[in-house]
């Protein structure tokens, strides 16, 4: 994702009353890449087809170890 996408969802979901949120991102240079246009092309490849399920089951799981 290009970082100008990832500031209009965050202003859209701002506009859309959301205070608070969970943030995570990776840079290029944490899996020796260059941060160009082949970077761009993977980036967007594990946005679409990574499956982030598991992340949410365990971010589920924690905030239920919290109560």
């Amino acid at each position: 994702m290009k970082i100008e996408d990832a500031i209009n969802q965050l202003i859209e979901a701002k506009n859309q009353g959301t205070r608070s949120i969970v943030l995570a991102y990776w840079e290029s240079d944490m899996f020796g890449r260059k941060d160009d246009e082949s970077w761009e092309w993977e980036s967007e490849q594990i946005e679409e087809n990574m499956d982030w399920s598991h992340a949410h089951d365990q971010m589920t799981d924690y905030l239920e170890s919290l109560e």
